[in-house]
């Protein structure tokens, strides 16, 4: 896979890729797509094995400190 990221405007960024893979494709398969700024703060989403026992996390956080939530 080639990618390719080009500054077209002072706000603007073109994304072109391309995948070549003779065993699985005919011919190269390609794409492009034009990013712009997103409106607002961004913030960072991350997914980890952590966030599926972080209700437990904070649960027994709760009962340590004496606050046993239902």
């Amino acid at each position: 896979m080639t990618e390719r990221f080009t500054r077209i405007g002072a706000d603007l960024i073109a994304y072109a890729f391309t995948v070549q893979d003779p065993v699985l494709l005919t011919r190269p398969w390609r794409g492009e797509l034009v990013f712009k700024p997103a409106p607002g703060n961004i913030y960072e989403y991350a997914c980890h094995e952590g966030n599926y026992g972080l209700p437990d996390i904070l649960r027994a956080a709760r009962r340590a400190e004496g606050k046993s939530p239902s």
